[in-house]
């Protein structure tokens, strides 16, 4: 399996076509000048389910330090409130249902698996770094996730 390192940004809504240039534009603007300690790093991006921006380092790149990740962070927010964009917070959890994508709180699996919304085989959103190596693999199932262990 290749491995590498990523970063998955939730939005709250899917983001709208007519703000996805502006997006792109600045997406590519902020990791073409992307660096650690002055040294440029490769990465690319995705926007998976039009709601959830995937970004990675190419696996020839250069590792990201602390300073340079916690800069693409700030920069990506600053895009984002630029753009009117709001990022679901980290306890949001996004999953597919029949015919959508659904989000709960956290607090709210226990209940969401008493209802059936939740089943092991349910696609949920695993934005958690080390799970998230691949575009393919931020959805992956319930119970292949930190979140089984909630239930």
């Amino acid at each position: 399996m290749e491995t590498t390192t990523s970063w998955v940004f939730q939005y709250t809504q899917p983001i709208p076509e007519a703000i996805y240039p502006n997006l792109k534009a600045g997406i590519e603007n902020i990791l073409i000048k992307w660096n650690a300690h002055g040294t440029l790093l490769g990465a690319e991006w995705q926007l998976l389910e039009g709601q959830f921006l995937y970004i990675r380092l190419q696996p020839d790149s250069n590792a990201a330090s602390g300073c340079s990740i916690d800069s693409l962070r700030k920069q990506i927010h600053q895009l984002n409130t630029e753009l009117n964009l709001t990022e679901a917070h980290a306890g949001r959890i996004f999953f597919k249902s029949e015919h959508s994508l659904e989000s709960i709180e956290w607090n709210e699996i226990q209940q969401a698996a008493q209802m059936g919304k939740l089943q092991p085989e349910t696609l949920v959103a695993d934005i958690s770094p080390a799970n998230t190596q691949l575009p393919e693999q931020v959805f992956r199932p319930l119970k292949e996730t930190w979140i089984a262990k909630m239930l």
